[in-house]
């Protein structure tokens, strides 16, 4: 099930969604591809925490994700490590 999705705010053909599986992933509609990019937000023992709304930033090179417990994850875009400490 999907809790949120969005389109990135420069490349018309990439949108983004966040899942209850705990992730949240780009896609491009232009790709046969399943999914560009995979993020999957960790608490801070390492355990799998559930992403309930995910945007892109203004520029769109980060991604941030608000989590069910509370804590809102940032990545780079174009990387799946976290850019922020959660």
């Amino acid at each position: 099930m999907l809790n949120c999705g969005c389109w990135h705010p420069k490349i018309k053909e990439e949108f983004m969604t966040c899942s209850y599986d705990g992730t949240v992933r780009t896609w491009d509609v232009t790709s046969e591809k399943k999914h560009k990019s995979v993020f999957k937000p960790r608490s801070q023992q390492g355990k799998k925490v559930i992403p309930m709304c995910c945007t892109y930033s203004r520029d769109g090179k980060l991604i941030a994700a608000g989590c069910q417990d509370g804590t809102i994850q940032i990545w780079d875009r174009n990387m799946s490590v976290s850019v922020e400490p959660h």
